[in-house]
């Protein structure tokens, strides 16, 4: 076994050797608040997948920063009250900015990191090329957020984790999501009465999307044993 370390937004791993593989593991990688930086990461995970191959995806939840925020008013109110001696950093509260947390993006020890809603999630790994799976939570208890004393938190709903698992099941992610929003943009003109001619070709949406097709049904012809050994990992 071999150990690369590299930034998945500024390296080619294909260019690098890598193998491609069965199954990818992303601990709080997405959390970026740049989008392209997110979509680059995403576009190396999948071209270094196999067909079939799983994504397994660990990110932060907006609902559960907004748990946090309101448990840390109560953490530090609790501590002035009680005479409980904290550092400074630790009772002072994350900077906020209305328009960073329009778009998921919230501070964590002061660096702004992407926080996901599960429709959000599931948006950006479609348009990655990626098939859902399942989402799930992760929960932690709240001493992972903050010094003790955290029991009177207990009975408040923990914070938590997004666990995403996707699955690769073709190599035609750049192709079938363009031509279709093509078709929609051609509707929208004819509705509309406007004389300018779309790019759409009938004929190019057509052949993506059976290639499409051919992909899926040569990705379940694969022998049983096969794809159980992937699963299994």
């Amino acid at each position: 076994m071999s150990v690369m370390r590299g930034d998945l937004a500024n390296i080619d791993l294909c260019k690098k050797g890598v193998a491609v593989c069965d199954v990818a593991v992303c601990t709080n990688v997405l959390i970026s608040p740049d989008p392209q930086t997110r979509e680059t990461i995403l576009n190396n995970i999948f071209h270094n997948l196999k067909i079939g191959g799983k994504l397994m995806l660990l990110t932060p939840a907006v609902q559960s920063a907004k748990r946090c925020w309101r448990a840390h008013i109560r953490w530090v109110e609790h501590c002035v009250k009680n005479g409980i001696k904290q550092k400074r950093k630790d009772m002072a509260p994350e900077e906020r900015s209305i328009a960073d947390e329009r778009c998921g993006i919230y501070r964590r020890d002061g660096v702004r990191t992407k926080h996901f809603k599960k429709a959000g999630l599931q948006t950006m790994l479609e348009k990655a090329g990626f098939t859902l799976c399942s989402i799930a939570r992760v929960e932690y208890d709240w001493s992972t957020e903050f010094l003790p004393p955290t029991s009177f938190l207990d009975n408040d709903p923990p914070p938590f984790d997004w666990l995403t698992v996707c699955t690769k099941l073709n190599d035609v992610k750049q192709i079938v999501p363009e031509a279709a929003s093509e078709q929609v943009e051609a509707r929208r003109l004819s509705r509309t009465g406007s004389n300018h001619k779309p790019k759409l070709r009938v004929s190019r949406l057509n052949e993506a999307l059976a290639f499409s097709s051919e992909q899926q049904r040569h990705t379940e012809k694969a022998p049983a044993t096969q794809v159980e050994a992937k699963g299994s990992d």
